[in-house]
């Protein structure tokens, strides 16, 4: 039991960096949200 909840805590800790990481170099703001309504919808924003 315990190592599962070891794994299980690994597995979250590496996806959470991993989804914070990619989402900071998409739009260099750490949030897709925030670069959204930054830029404007008219904007050319890749």
């Amino acid at each position: 039991m315990m190592t599962f909840l070891v794994v299980l805590l690994a597995l979250l800790t590496l996806w959470s960096t991993v989804a914070t990481f990619s989402t900071v170099t998409r739009d260099g703001y750490g949030d897709p949200q925030i670069a959204r309504r930054a830029h404007g919808p008219d904007d050319d924003w890749p």
